[in-house]
């Protein structure tokens, strides 16, 4: 992806200049000041480390002193350098990243290919890793492609010299085909040759003098090489304190996360009451804490931000007598009584009446503060504590008026959200921060790529345009696509009305999915006007206001519009919509514009379709009558009475076009539509008369019931009598005459297969064709809702959007370019080279410069091959037509201005050839001097005379010119500037082009014509005219005016046109507002602040906010903005929009939350976290973990339940206290962290990342569609054809020929090379967007399609690309059963994939009935469970337990890990051990596309059911669920075995035996009752699923559809798990258990507990009972082998002998 290509290149970047630094003489200059004089950095603090990585890479960059050659600099030099870089956006952001350890994947990356190479060369050996890791060097090489490993730099200088010059040899062979050995973004030292793909990978450790020695051997030879850092490569031999270089391998310590602390609302008691030490308080009477606490010793705790023990501990304080204790117990005894005080108030929920204005007052104060981020931050990521506060406060009415404003901006508007406004912009370019995919990292890369862009704005710009100038162009390109086009409309405004505002989200769905469009709708589209003039020629098939069919319709154009906001089609009696085929019906082929149009009528959507019935060569010839009209004579059918007359007579379009007119007239439009669509799919190979037109004419006839018998031959044959020559005096007829329609077409450039929907040109992509239709749909409902349509005008849809600047009279080929291409070329020429045209007002330009009504500046540029004929016909032309070109294009009248110039640039090596060559470059270079008679003279002369002519001769041809005229012309060639042309212009597809302010124009033929010109000034006129009244500042006084516009906007167009555009949104109406919206606007480090001694870029990267202070995205991006303003230094503009009134049952937000992006890194500061403090003591909490989409965390380390996080008043809110309560003993390294950060008196919760995501889409190129189920595996791919050499050995001599032929190694360079290990996973395709996922850690992989699988048979992967929806297959490219896959940072990259059916599975099914029986294991039983909190941890162990004890087979548990305590994971892998069976863990990560859930227990519900086909390896093939709170009496093999009848999976129905809970059988009435329509309601408790036919009928998919489209409405699915399969049972079955596989007491009576086979500890609706003390009472008696306290007895003798062991 760009983004991370971006990210690979800065990297790439500074790497360089650091590694320089580092093995020259100069590193010690780029230590810090305050640390140890160690250039080898052992011994650093990270935060020296990235000062000294800084440092480094400013000396090593170009300008610096880091050359690597051990010359020194001083130290001021080296100070100098840093601070300049420091000042730099490069280095400012390259500090934050290193802060944010951005790297981190990259060097594990690194690492891990160093330790596979290790091994694979035999360098490393892991069984005895103690004696290898001594022994390795820190510095070894590997020579690609080879496989030759070195440690003697010398030694493999040598070696590559050789295996380059074979690696030479097998290229020009063609021999050589292997893959390259670099990553992507990685880019070798020297220059690379690709074809022989010869480079050195040198691993090491950077600053250790091996490495050192390496690199400056490798460096000074010139020899192509990339560098990886080794690391601890004996990592997992030696575990994280240790390392072979004896250096630390700690665990890095990431950024780029949330944390959020939801307020639960608990309705069952969910503690574990091993916990609960205060059951007997719990009826709330508080007694005296002060007193008890004060004569207690201090608490090692935070109280109102205070840490008395800590204190306490501290030297002066600690040597004090007792007195100093008391003093601080009391302050303690204090503090506990005013903290419970003020929480207790902070926790006070205000009344919703009260809060109302919440938003509004978080503004005020924030807008109040001295400094408003910090409030923000505060107000926003602890709303709870500060609500009760916050509605205390008086809104002043300017904070009000200043709300309302902002509210009306179109910018605030467009950017609302269901929690308020938010928008989050980088130079206009939206940033989804409210998304769950946000990531920090991607946003870094994003940053640099807008720099990078605004660095080659300056670099291409900057010698021609000044800052003011520069400032302009910047703004062109933060203004997007729609801004500036209308800023070039002829009034220049840009500004939109609220309504209009509003109209623009009115018709859209909420809930889509946000795609970056390559458009802004159909408003600002070309058209063609194919409208006017059609009388005679098309062929309408229906008329909405005028046909019967019709009558029905509403008219009513409110009425429309009420239904399109609810989904329905826009149906009214107006031709809303009207399509126009072009159709040869006799070419052969569907037309598929055709099949999309009927769909649309099917469909009730207002659509009028009309067929222009023509033939390619009937237009042809119409061209070449020479301008008199078509005359095509009456087909003359002679005195045919039947079909066999007409068998030697060809069948012609005009022959279609009569049998098409004729069935209009007689049977109406419709007909004659189902007519030509029976006729384009039927006609083909082998019909060529017209007895086969005339016989399809008769079948459809037939086949319709509309006539039958000798009278349809009869009514055919008169129909193709009827033709007769046109009467060109009769004006008014509307019969249908087949030359009028060749005219027609021919005087709009159109051809057979062209459509048009209301002008617009259609594509013959049914998605891009849909993509167009509901853009125009939305322009008609913005135009409908605005007035401009009304139920009684306009009087023609069609011919009011047929009317404007954006209508073209003709088609073009210029105007089937969406984008266009745009070039810039620096070519010499200078003013004097320009011509203005003769008949055009040169001053016109001027009103740019007054702002009045702007001329649009063109320079239109011909660079033409002069010594070719079509060349010199051309220039002629292109002369004579510039001076032909109307100044006012369109209307003569009311058309627009323009200020053209224009001059011919002879391509390079164009008269290089002829004496006279260089001459007319110079001539042409002084243009302006001649009038166009004398240039067109002396050019048609130039062409008339030979190569052999000097320029005297031309110009002495010139005999009719005065004399004056040709002594002009003799010395502008004399004194001219030869241009600079010899540019060579790829993907040109002729040497001959023009450009008009840089677009391109390459015409069809050796001509150009006004017509030509004028199409392509029309195609930038909005652009052009909008960037001269930006740039007006920089005209006054340019001699170079029209060049400089030019440049800018072919600069700028470039830009927008190219295919990474990234839409952008016009944010300059935030700064331009009303003066009342000032106290809610706030701007820091803008460029008007600089110091006149500003000496770095003029231009940098502008951030724009505008949010809500009380929402969920504003909690996570209030740091950030902190980041971009203090650490990175940019531009950055907030706007507050706070909602004027809020409602709803609770607050806008209801939790805590912390994003960890800490840009500072300094030995002071402790690690970067997430630290809540003053957290309410009255709340139970919830931790809910925010991370970047790629990201696998899990917890590592966690004493407390993090689902049920409280605080006991009596004991503490700190681990010590928790564990205590539990009654053990806290971990020996538990009272500090890995950073040696204390955790004493704190709750500490620790994750780690486990993994990163691959994901993306998988298309079928033969069908169009996502291969469903199609399944996937990733590899880690093993280097094992390396080879050792030892040290002084060239590697090519260390190689034997055989007397076979083959070759083999000599003792010198054996080694015995042990296989790397190896990782393996699978999953499928899903049928939405073909998404799929598959989890990795940093690491090289091979993609493939499972090899055992049937999908391996019937596809194979390609090479393509899929733009804007459409999907490109690489023709060069040869199939592939995998490809190769890199994962190396923390940027979400989505990965295309493309796959092909192989010849003789084009009809083959991915899976049939038989594939469910391979693979798996029989005899193991899969249980899949999930439980979230230490109580339903407990419940789970137990289910385990009794699972266990009572099935017959092996079990085998996979448990949902997401959720689970480490402790857990631990103990109960311990369990498993000691009980028997097996333990695995799963996870998934939620794709974004699909709807989200933010309340924990609805995420725990949807991974319950929505991703069991991808949840569990591919070779398990059944398995069952069960809840965590079940006691299981029966054998589960019977489930295992138990037929489902074809049913995917099987539930248990609800109970209905107990009397007294009936009435709350919801199912039983009201919508379950009529939908599920006697089928049985289940209970989601317990499940079996036939995996291999849950898969292979897609059950997956379809329940993920059902999900997204219920869950549009937040009240559906209550029981999300339970509720939705039992909706979709009349699409998927469900096959009903016997009711003895589940007991609720709940819901089944006492006398069938006897049989029940497992017991549920469902919640009763009839009143609420704790778990534990349920499970206790319900399993217990003489039904139980062991009753549930025995059992969970058991499970604590487990977890009491692990933790005894540790």
């Amino acid at each position: 992806s760009s983004s991370s290509s971006s990210s690979s290149t800065f990297y790439e970047q500074w790497k360089w200049g650091y590694l320089d630094t580092l093995v020259s003489g100069n590193a010690t200059e780029a230590l810090p000041s305050t640390s140890p004089s160690n250039a080898t950095g052992n011994g650093l603090s990270y935060g020296d480390a990235v000062e000294f990585a800084v440092r480094s890479a400013a000396l090593g960059r170009p300008g610096g002193t880091g050359t690597g050659t051990g010359t020194g600099s001083t130290s001021d030099l080296a100070e100098d350098v840093a601070e300049l870089f420091d000042d730099s956006f490069q280095g400012r952001v390259l500090r934050y990243n290193l802060a944010l350890r951005t790297y981190s994947p990259l060097c594990e990356l690194h690492r891990t290919l160093a330790r596979d190479a290790a091994i694979g060369s035999g360098l490393y050996q892991p069984h005895d890793s103690v004696h290898s890791a001594k022994s390795l060097a820190n510095a070894f090489a590997v020579i690609h492609p080879s496989g030759i490993v070195g440690t003697d730099a010398d030694s493999v200088v040598e070696a590559f010299r050789d295996v380059q010059a074979q690696a030479k040899i097998s290229a020009n062979d063609d021999a050589y085909s292997g893959e390259s050995p670099l990553l992507p973004g990685e880019r070798p030292r020297s220059q690379y040759n690709e074809s022989t793909a010869a480079v050195i990978i040198l691993y090491g450790q950077f600053g250790a003098p091996d490495f050192a020695k390496f690199y400056s051997v490798l460096s000074s030879e010139d020899i192509p090489f990339v560098v990886r850092n080794m690391g601890a490569i004996d990592f997992e031999e030696s575990g994280e304190n240790t390392g072979f270089t004896g250096l630390p391998a700690e665990k890095t310590t990431l950024q780029g996360y949330g944390v959020r602390l939801d307020i639960r609302n608990l309705e069952y008691k969910v503690f574990d009451d091993k916990a609960d030490t205060n059951d007997e308080d719990e009826s709330g009477e508080e007694d005296n804490e002060a007193e008890r606490v004060l004569s207690a010793s201090l608490r090692p705790e935070f109280l109102a931000g205070f840490n008395l023990s800590r204190l306490a501990d501290r030297g002066t304080l600690a040597m004090e007598n007792n007195s100093t204790q008391e003093l601080l117990s009391s302050v303690q005894s204090k503090l506990i009584e005013s903290h419970h005080a003020q929480s207790f108030k902070a926790q006070t929920v205000p009344p919703q009446w009260q809060r109302r204005d919440l938003p509004l007052q978080a503004a005020c104060v924030i807008s109040s503060a001295s400094d408003p981020l910090w409030a923000l931050q505060d107000i926003a990521q602890n709303l709870p504590s500060h609500a009760s506060t916050l509605v205390e406060v008086d809104v002043p009415d300017d904070v009000r008026i200043a709300a309302e404003i902002t509210s009306e901006m179109p910018v605030v508007m467009s950017s609302r959200g269901d929690q308020g406004p938010f928008a989050l912009f980088v130079n206009g370019r939206r940033i989804a921060v409210q998304r769950p995919s946000f990531n920090l990292f991607e946003l870094m890369d994003i940053l640099r790529e807008e720099d990078s862009l605004l660095a080659e704005l300056e670099g291409s710009l900057g010698q021609h345009i000044g800052p003011p100038g520069l400032a302009a162009v910047q703004q062109m390109i933060e203004m997007g696509e729609t801004a500036l086009d209308k800023l070039g409309s002829k009034d220049g405004s840009i500004e939109k009305d609220s309504e209009d505002a509003m109209n623009v989200d009115m018709f859209r769905d909420e809930d889509a999915v946000e795609e970056e469009s390559d458009t802004d709708g159909a408003a600002s589209k070309f058209r063609i006007d194919v409208g006017r003039g059609y009388r005679g020629a098309v062929a309408y098939m229906n008329d909405i206001e005028r046909d019967a069919q019709y009558r029905q319709w509403p008219r009513s154009i409110q009425q429309m519009l009420m239904m399109s906001q609810f989904g329905q089609p826009p149906t009214v009696r107006r031709n809303m919509f009207t399509m126009l085929i072009v159709l040869d019906p006799l070419s052969g082929g569907q037309s598929v514009t055709m099949d999309m149009a009927i769909q649309f009528i099917q469909a009730s959507m207002p659509l009028r379709l009309g067929f222009l019935l023509v033939s390619e060569s009937d237009i042809d010839t119409c061209r070449t009558s020479g301008g008199d009209g078509c005359t095509f004579p009456p087909l003359n059918i002679g005195d045919a009475v039947d079909l066999t007359d007409l068998k030697r007579i060809k069948a012609t379009t005009q022959a279609a076009s009569l049998l098409v007119d004729s069935l209009i007239k007689e049977y109406g439009g419709m007909a004659a539509l189902g007519f030509v669509d029976m006729l384009t799919s039927m006609w083909g190979k082998g019909q060529s008369s017209l007895k086969d037109l005339v016989q399809i004419y008769i079948d459809f006839l037939g086949r319709s019931s509309i006539a039958s018998g000798g009278e349809v031959v009869e009514k055919a044959l008169a129909a193709l009598a009827k033709d007769k020559t046109r009467d060109e005096s009769d004006k008014s007829s509307t019969d249908l005459h087949y030359a009028t329609s060749v005219e027609f077409a021919l005087s709009k450039s159109l051809r057979p297969g062209m459509s048009f929907l209301n002008g617009l040109p259609l594509t013959d992509s049914p998605r891009e064709m849909q993509k167009i239709f509901f853009e125009e749909q939305e322009h008609i409902m913005q135009l409908a809702a605005s007035g401009a349509i009304t139920d009684s005008k306009p009087k023609s849809i069609y011919g009011m959007l047929l009317t404007g600047e954006n209508v073209h009279a003709r088609h073009h080929p210029l105007l089937m370019e969406s984008k266009g291409r745009y070039l810039s070329i620096d070519h010499g020429a200078g003013a004097e080279s320009l011509r203005f045209p003769e008949i055009h007002d040169q001053e016109v330009i001027k009103t740019i410069e007054a702002g009045g009504a702007a001329a649009a500046p063109f320079v239109v540029e011909a660079f033409l091959d002069l010594d070719s004929k079509d060349g010199q016909k051309m220039a002629l032309d292109f002369i004579a037509a510039m001076e032909a070109l109307p100044q006012m294009l369109g209307n003569p009248k009311t058309g627009d201005v323009t200020s053209v110039v224009y001059r011919v640039l002879p391509r390079g090596g164009s008269t290089r050839g002829r004496r006279s060559g260089a001459s007319v470059t110079k001539l042409l270079s002084q243009a302006s001097r001649f009038d166009a008679s004398t240039l067109l003279s002396f050019l048609k002369m130039f062409v008339e005379k030979g190569d052999g002519d000097s320029i005297e001769s031309v110009i002495a041809g010139l005999s009719n010119m005065s004399e004056e005229s040709r002594n002009a012309l003799s010395e502008a060639a004399a004194s001219g500037v030869e241009l600079d042309t010899g540019m060579v212009i790829e993907g040109l597809p002729t040497t001959n082009f023009f450009l008009a302010n840089g677009r391109v124009f390459v015409p069809d033929g050796d001509t150009i014509s006004v017509g030509d010109i004028v199409i392509l000034l029309s195609m930038g006129l909005s652009r052009s005219r909008a960037i001269a009244r930006l740039m007006r500042s920089e005209l006054n006084g340019n001699e170079r005016l029209h060049d400089t516009l030019a440049k800018a906007s072919a600069f700028v167009c470039s830009h927008l046109s190219s295919s990474k555009y990234i839409k952008r949104v016009d944010v300059r109406s935030l700064q331009d507002h009303d003066e009342r919206a000032r106290a809610l606007y706030f701007t820091w480090n803008s460029p008007k602040d600089r110091s006149e001694s500003w000496v770095g870029r003029h231009l940098q990267v502008k951030i724009t906010a505008i949010l809500d202070p009380l929402s969920e995205a504003t909690q996570r991006v209030s740091p950030l903005l902190h980041a971009i303003r203090d650490q990175l230094k940019l531009p950055l503009a907030l706007m507050l929009a706070p909602r004027p009134v809020i409602g709803g049952d609770d607050l806008p937000v209801s939790s805590y939350y912390r994003f960890v992006a800490d840009p500072v890194v300094s030995p002071e500061r402790a690690a970067p976290k997430a630290s809540f403090q003053n957290l309410p003591t009255n709340h139970v909490l919830t931790i809910r973990m925010d991370v970047p989409e790629p990201w696998n965390v899990q917890q590592n380390y966690a004493i407390q339940d993090t689902d049920n996080l409280r605080c006991d008043v009596k004991s503490g809110c700190s681990d010590e206290a928790y564990s205590a309560a539990l009654g053990h003993r806290m971990p020996d390294d538990s009272t500090h962290n890995a950073q040696g950060d204390s955790r004493v008196g704190l709750t500490v919760i620790e994750y780690g990342l486990r993994s990163l995501l691959f994901f993306g889409q998988c298309h079928d190129v033969s069908e169009g569609s996502p291969p469903n189920g199609l399944q996937l595996t990733i590899d880690q791919i093993a280097q094992t054809d390396l080879r050792f050499m030892s040290p002084g050995a060239s590697g090519v001599s260390e190689m034997e020929i055989q007397p076979d032929g083959t070759m083999a190694q000599t003792d010198a360079s054996s080694s015995n090379p042990i296989p790397t290990s190896v990782y393996h996973t699978d999953t499928l395709v899903m049928k939405t967007v073909g998404y799929w996922q598959l989890r990795a850690k940093p690491g090289v992989f091979k993609l493939s399609i499972a090899s055992d699988s049937r999908g391996a048979k019937i596809y194979e992967m390609v090479e393509g690309t899929v733009v804007n929806g459409q999907v490109k297959v690489n023709k060069d490219a040869s199939a592939t059963s995998s490809r190769n896959i890199v994962m190396k940072d923390f940027v979400s990259t989505s990965q295309i994939l493309l796959v092909k059916r192989r010849e003789g599975y084009e009809n083959a099914k991915l899976y049939s009935e038989h594939d469910d029986d391979k693979g798996g294991d029989d005899d193991t039983v899969h249980v899949f469970s999930l439980a979230t909190g230490h109580l339903y941890e407990r419940f789970l162990k137990i289910m385990m337990l009794s699972v266990t004890k009572r099935t017959s087979t092996k079990v085998k548990f996979w448990l949902f890990e997401n959720f689970l305590s480490p402790s857990f994971k631990v103990t109960a892998t311990a369990m498993a051990k000691h009980i028997g069976c097996e333990v695995d863990f799963v996870t998934y990560k939620w794709p974004e596309w699909l709807r989200g859930q933010s309340e924990k227990q609805r995420i725990i519900w949807g991974y319950k059911i929505l991703f069991l086909d991808v949840l569990f390896p591919l070779d398990v093939k059944k398995i069952i669920y069960v809840d965590a709170d079940q006691v299981v009496r029966g054998d589960m093999k019977e489930l295992v075995d138990l037929d489902l009848q074809g049913a995917p999976y099987g539930y248990t129905p609800m109970c209905s035996s107990r009397e007294e809970t009936r009435g709350y059988a919801f199912w039983n009435t009201g919508f379950w009752s009529s939908h599920l329509r006697d089928k049985p309601y289940h209970i989601s408790a317990l499940y079996v699923v036939d995996l291999a036919r849950f898969r292979r009928e897609m059950v997956g998919d379809k329940l993920r559809s059902y999900y997204q489209s219920l869950t549009a409405d937040p009240q559906s699915l209550a029981n999300l798990d339970q509720d939705l399969p039992n909706y979709a049972q009349h699409d998927v079955p469900i096959f009903s258990l016997p009711q003895e596989w589940l007991w609720c007491e709940s819901w089944c009576s006492d006398e069938t507990k006897a049989t029940a086979k497992t017991i549920d500890l469902c919640n009763n609706p009839m009143h609420k009972e704790p778990k534990v003390s349920m499970a206790k009472r319900i399993i217990s008696g003489e039904l139980f082998e062991e009753s549930w306290v025995e059992l969970d007895q058991e499970v604590q003798a487990f977890e009491d002998e692990y933790f005894a062991a540790m």
